[in-house]
């Protein structure tokens, strides 16, 4: 009788690890990592003094966990944030400084937030754009680089960010 021995059929896989290998450098190398987006905001340059007290020339915004308003110690809603804060900046436009001050509840939603922050955008926006319109005659994107930081000058863009509170 003969024996019958058969060799069991099997696979190199000296060479699987390879394969692995080039496979997640080729992921790694070909995938777009996502970043995460945020209000992109320009710090000023750091300084040593405290600068001028502002506390006559601050605009508060405060934003409570359940996602209230209060601006300037007066009960708001969203909608009405870019008209109030017009009015504060015409107000104060010939003082020294003033600011805009947000303060915020850690449990203030986050979408809360970025909708004040869009309507005092809009509102320094609208302000430059009628500015540019008074000195230059021509709309907020048609004037120069110079135009712009004259009317800058004039109406700065000062938002303070505190620090959360909680109660």
């Amino acid at each position: 009788m003969k024996s019958s021995r058969r060799m069991n059929p099997s696979v190199n896989a000296g060479s699987m690890a390879d394969i692995a290998f080039l496979l997640l450098i080729f992921f790694l190398v070909s995938t777009e990592i996502m970043n995460e987006k945020g209000i992109p905001i320009i710090l000023p340059p750091y300084s040593e003094n405290s600068g001028p007290s502002v506390t006559s020339n601050l605009y508060e915004i405060w934003i409570n966990s359940q996602n209230e308003l209060l601006v300037d110690k007066v009960e708001m809603d969203i909608s009405q944030v870019k008209d109030a804060t017009k009015k504060f900046v015409y107000a104060n436009v010939n003082k020294s400084s003033f600011v805009v001050a947000i303060n915020s509840d850690e449990k203030t939603a986050f979408e809360t937030y970025v909708q004040v922050y869009a309507e005092l955008k809009q509102a320094y926006f609208e302000i430059w754009d009628t500015e540019s319109k008074k000195l230059f005659s021509r709309s907020l994107n048609e004037i120069s680089k110079e135009e712009f930081q004259q009317i800058k000058e004039k109406f700065p863009f000062r938002i303070s960010e505190v620090e959360k509170y909680s109660l």
